[in-house]
């Protein structure tokens, strides 16, 4: 339930597995017994469905939850570094889109939404700065209230977390840093703006700005009357306002300064950023209009070299599939569309290729629609590069641009990130189109370093297929796929984009150091450390038992994922118990001979109990053996081999 309600996307109906429907039958059984219960001895409680993504609602409602049982939902969003307006994908924000009508169908047209835990919006290196955080849970807050969310009960966290969990992205998401330092960040005085401006406010709807990345949303207070805020998602971009009738208004920012503009002509423009600002004495704001937006911001480096040119009439679309894009995460499933593609004179870039979605054979207002752009020939990325970016002129249409590489050795890279892991396609809309004119959007590109194949940060965001996920030097541009949409979510419904044409310019990439940019970076690259001569003279347990051991082995029957927190370092061991074993013991080894075994359990260990420290996406293997009441070992079981998959996500 990570992912998306599929018939709101693809039209589809969901089909569950055996096991989905089992478990959903648990969970709605369970709920519905308990409630009973609470409604008899507890009436005037409310009870609300637990903690919770907004995915495990819907499967739930619709298992018979009605206002019999429930009266609305706990949440929990860990949105990271996802803007908050980001389209549906694994934890988006605009999830909540799909709760109202759930509900509305189980009978609950108003149910009491609140946040109780996330969204965790990390500052550490790597993650966002201290004012991207800032935004972002402003930002979340406006855009969760417009979908039905009056109480708020985490994710404005205190302080940074110590220990390990500070060092992660949970831990470091404090609007002020960690105990004793307790400093705060802009945050801090972005949460006093926001809750001085909007507390015991209501939504009250949102104002057309002309542009789908530029909001002016509207808060009714009983005494104070609208308060407004505005905010675009990049650059900058001036808004004018046309009042009901003239008045000195309030702008505020996200630090509370205010300052005062009177109208003129019942006019007062102002200027939007991602940091929101609140206006207040506006009275009502008939209409807002968004100006040129101003992009400059993000140019490329000084130093960036342009290796292609998108409007040379070069690049033709392929309409082919593209099964690894398509399958790559559970949190969406874009489909191959319509599209075409010419050059064009852009009055700004002069000759640039213009691609259009073209008319679908059916509608599909949230589907990701996409097509396979390829030049003529392969390009060459010189040297070890650090980022790849190109000019675009969006539409606010939210669609994007995906990279496919390949590397030395013939090994594909494409910026999606692996597959099915979170947090790793794209998590901050780098390559979308979350925007109106021209802007440069720069991505990160994957590489590793020579010697011990230390991994550059980049790498996270892309996902390798067909080699040994080593970046071996020098790199080709292959393809590029364009994802466009007909319609996106705006504030907290859905709306038509403005047009279905993109434009798309001059390609770059830029370097770390100078050094990067010459061949010596990738004769570097290439340099190994040697490995050790010989097998490693380990200690093998197994053996030893082999030998020594006493009583008759047991078996090992099974291996089980926890129910929470299943990311293949921990699993419950299930075995045959022997008649006079006082204690069982389990070793694991990398080796199935049993070289280099460590007991796991020295203390012992009882059936079906959990063991720690092990490894995902590796085989290891398994005994386990017993003791009897004079401390005599058993002879090992047989060996149990497994590969653990990671299957807790939300990290």
């Amino acid at each position: 339930t990570s992912g998306n309600a599929q018939e709101y996307v693809t039209g589809e109906p969901v089909v569950y597995t055996a096991e989905e429907q089992q478990r959903i039958k648990l969970f709605s059984n369970t709920a519905k017994i308990a409630a009973e219960a609470v409604r008899k001895e507890f009436p005037g409680l409310k009870i609300l469905i637990p903690w919770g993504d907004p995915g495990f609602s819907w499967p739930l409602l619709r298992a018979g939850l009605t206002k019999e049982v429930i009266d609305g939902s706990g949440i929990d969003i860990p949105g990271f570094e996802r803007i908050p307006e980001r389209q549906l994908h694994e934890q988006s924000i605009h999830r909540l889109y799909f709760m109202k009508p759930e509900f509305a169908k189980a009978g609950i047209p108003n149910p009491q939404l609140q946040f109780c835990e996330g969204i965790f919006v990390p500052t550490e290196p790597g993650a966002v700065s201290w004012r991207e955080q800032m935004d972002i849970y402003q930002r979340w807050a406006l855009i969760s209230m417009a979908h039905g969310v009056k109480r708020f009960y985490s994710a404005w966290f205190a302080f940074d977390c110590g220990s390990y969990y500070g060092a992660e992205h949970y831990g470091g998401c404090g609007i002020q840093r960690r105990i004793p330092y307790c400093d705060p960040k802009p945050a801090y005085a972005a949460y006093a703006t926001m809750t001085d401006k909007l507390n015991d406010a209501d939504f009250d709807g949102w104002v057309k700005t002309g542009s789908l990345t530029t909001f002016c949303l509207r808060f009714k207070h009983a005494t104070r009357g609208n308060i407004y805020a505005l905010w675009t998602l990049r650059g900058k971009r001036p808004v004018t306002l046309t009042l009901a009738s003239d008045a000195e208004v309030g702008v505020t920012d996200s630090m509370n300064n205010e300052i005062k503009i009177k109208s003129k002509s019942r006019s007062v423009e102002i200027t939007t950023d991602p940091s929101v600002i609140y206006l207040t004495n506006a009275g009502e704001i008939a209409s807002a209009a968004a100006g040129e937006p101003d992009h400059s911001d993000m140019v490329p480096a000084q130093d960036a070299r342009r290796v292609a040119d998108l409007g040379d009439g070069s690049w033709k679309y392929t309409s082919r599939r593209d099964e690894i894009y398509e399958k790559n995460h559970w949190g969406i499933s874009p489909a191959a569309g319509k599209f075409s593609a010419a050059t064009a004179d852009d009055p700004v870039k002069g000759r640039v290729l213009v691609s259009k979605l073209e008319k679908q054979e059916k509608v599909r207002e949230l589907m990701p629609w996409y097509n396979v752009l390829k030049p003529e020939r392969p390009i060459r990325l010189d040297g070890a590069p650090f980022h790849i970016g190109l000019w675009v002129k969006g539409a606010s249409d939210w669609g994007r641009v995906i990279y496919i590489l390949r590397d030395n050795k013939g090994e594909r890279w494409t910026s999606i990130g692996t597959k099915d892991d979170y947090n790793s396609d794209d998590v901050h809309s780098w390559s979308s189109f979350n925007f109106d004119g021209w802007r440069y959007l720069r991505f990160e590109l994957p590489g590793h370093l020579g010697w011990d194949n230390f991994r550059r940060h980049g790498t996270t965001w892309w996902g390798s297929h067909g080699g040994d996920k080593i970046v071996d030097l020098p790199l080709k541009l292959e393809e590029i796929i364009v994802e466009q949409r007909s319609h996106i979510l705006y504030v907290n419904d859905i709306q038509p984009v403005a047009s279905d044409a993109v434009s798309l310019g001059t390609l770059h990439v830029e370097y770390d150091s100078p050094e990067d940019a010459k061949e010596e970076a990738v004769r570097l690259s290439r340099l190994r450390m040697p490995l050790p001569q010989g097998e490693v003279d380990l200690p093998n347990p197994i053996v030893a038992l082999t030998k020594d051991g006493v009583g008759a082995p047991t078996e090992i029957t099974r291996l089980q994922p926890p129910e929470h927190g299943a990311d293949g370092t921990r699993i419950h061991v299930h075995f045959k118990e022997v008649e006079g074993a006082k204690s069982y013991f389990i070793w694991v080894s990398a080796h199935k001979d049993g070289r280099g075994a460590a007991n796991m359990t020295p203390s012992g260990i009882q059936n079906g109990a959990l063991i720690y420290g092990l490894r995902p996406a590796m085989k290891l293997y398994y005994w386990v053996a017993w003791q009897d009441a004079k401390g005599q070992m058993s002879k090992p079981s047989p060996v149990h081999e497994e590969v653990l998959a990671d299957m807790f996500k939300e990290k």
